[in-house]
């Protein structure tokens, strides 16, 4: 399956379970989209997977710090949820999801801090 037009298809670096009822992806961003998934704090990730047959999308805030090398967001499972039901029982690192960065009004106003993050090499 093709990811949606402004998302993209990004591997599942690492899964951490934090609790019983959460777990943290961190994604491979790959060098050519590095610049398009630089963030600041406060934004958030849009996640889309097809989930029971229907095509799902769910946004998540960036947990991860600018310092942090990575991009990251955690997912509670909600009780009914089907998106994080999903994420927390059936993804794991290696896996594959379509994602696109989003914005939020804080991060909008922190713009300028986003110039001076840059990614490992």
């Amino acid at each position: 399956m093709q990811a949606h037009p402004s998302f993209h298809r990004l591997a599942i670096a690492d899964l951490t379970r934090e609790t019983a009822d959460a777990v943290s992806i961190a994604f491979d961003v790959p060098e050519a989209l590095r610049e398009a998934y630089r963030y600041v704090p406060g934004q958030y990730l849009t996640l889309e997977a097809p989930v029971g047959g229907e095509l799902l999308r769910r946004s998540y805030s960036i947990c991860s710090g600018l310092d942090d090398a990575e991009l990251r967001v955690a997912i509670r499972k909600v009780e009914g949820g089907r998106f994080s039901t999903f994420a927390n029982t059936e993804l794991r690192a290696g896996d594959t999801i379509d994602a696109k960065r989003g914005w939020s009004t804080s991060a909008s106003k922190k713009s300028s801090e986003a110039a001076e993050r840059t990614w490992p090499t």
